[in-house]
């Protein structure tokens, strides 16, 4: 089904219905929100959850808000959204200001509630603090001293991940200090703008109720996985990543009825594995293998992801399916693609120090580095057409 919008100069624009206007995804909408009456008036299409759209109020064209820059908070602000295209003729979005700006009156939103996040509607001033408003930051900051210390001065990752993890090697360490970037990345070749995009998927803890169940899946990048049960326990049922399972778990991913079939009975006999981890051990995930995982038990558990030069090309795979798939950002591996072009300068300076010395390149690393180039080249064109 498609709808038509009217471009700026009077033409038609074809456009797919919930495509975003900006990126062109296909992402599904669940919040549509309406500038003519942003705080209550909201289309509830139940498609993709925790997603804000934006539409314009010239051209009608709906807007992931992450992608024309505009947060879910911002929208109370704003009078008349005015996309790119539009604003040419229409002239920029049009906010709600408490004051004059150029010998121009502003309309005002006045600030009626500090608790709920329709600050202008007094008919919610009996209602609870909402998560996030000034009420609540107030009382957040009173308690804040109660707070225990951050785990993560108590808790790091095996010793074997610092060694191998890309981002471990090629971003500082500690945002509040100034630990230098790893010698394989110098800190004039780490943008100050890159700092911030840092991946923080090293360290997590993991809380699992008695009977919970995480169904089949890969985690995201292809990336490897440390994992260590503090407390209780936990049953894995693993599949290796070969290219047939592989194709199977893509072909399942796509399938209509997936939460009513179970993916062991879609692979060969023989391909599936279980694997119990007990308190105090701790278990490593290559890249691309495919898991559940079942809780037998209350359990607490530290774990984590990351990259690394050993297994280049299957964590590029499974990126290039996780794409295919159009998996939502939320689900990939923070800027994936960012970390491999740090991960390129690191490996092209080990090529030219063995160049330098005669030296020999391990064959896994010779592997992974054309496997890499063929992916730095597809998204470089990529880049290229979208600009």
């Amino acid at each position: 089904m498609s709808i038509n919008l009217k471009d700026v100069s009077g033409s038609k624009i074809s456009k797919n219905n919930g495509d975003c206007a900006a990126c062109g995804r296909s992402t599904l909408k669940s919040s549509l929100i309406k500038s003519s009456d942003r705080s209550q008036s909201c289309e509830k299409l139940r498609r993709e959850q925790d997603t804000f759209w934006i539409q314009c109020d010239h051209c009608d064209c709906w807007y992931h808000g992450r992608c024309v820059n505009v947060e879910e908070y911002e929208s109370a602000l704003i009078e008349k959204y005015h996309c790119e295209r539009c604003a040419i003729t229409q002239g920029p979005t049009i906010s709600y200001y408490d004051s004059f700006i150029d010998g121009f009156e502003f309309l005002v939103k006045k600030a009626l509630l500090d608790h709920r996040y329709a600050f202008d509607d007094i008919s919610q001033q009996n209602e609870p603090t909402q998560i996030g408003t000034k009420r609540f930051i107030d009382e957040f900051k009173k308690t804040s001293e109660q707070i225990p210390i951050a785990l993560s001065e108590f808790v790091q990752p095996p010793k074997l991940v610092a060694d191998l993890s890309w981002v471990h090697k090629f971003w500082p360490q500690n945002k509040k200090d100034s630990t230098p970037v790893s010698a394989m990345i110098t800190s004039r070749t780490v943008f100050n703008e890159h700092l911030r995009a840092k991946p923080e998927v090293e360290l997590f803890c993991l809380v699992g109720m008695k009977d919970s169940y995480t169904d089949f899946h890969i985690d995201f990048g292809g990336s490897s996985v440390w994992y260590h049960v503090f407390k209780g326990r936990k049953v894995f049922y693993v599949v290796a990543p070969l290219e047939r399972n592989l194709q199977a778990f893509s072909n399942y991913q796509n399938m209509a009825n997936r939460t009513e079939v179970f993916f062991g009975d879609l692979i060969a006999p023989g391909q599936l594995f279980k694997v119990i981890i007990n308190e105090g051990e701790t278990l490593m995930i290559p890249s691309g293998w495919i898991h559940a995982v079942w809780t037998p038990c209350d359990s607490l558990v530290f774990g984590g992801n990351f990259l690394h030069s050993l297994n280049i090309e299957m964590q590029l795979r499974i990126y290039e399916m996780e794409t295919s798939l159009e998996t939502e950002d939320r689900f990939m591996f923070p800027s994936f693609e960012l970390v491999n072009w740090y991960a390129a300068v690191s490996i092209l300076s080990k090529f030219k120090e063995a160049n330098l010395h005669g030296t020999i390149i391990d064959g896994w690393l010779l592997t992974g580095t054309k496997a890499l180039l063929v992916s730095l080249k597809r998204w470089i064109s990529r880049d290229e057409v979208k600009n």
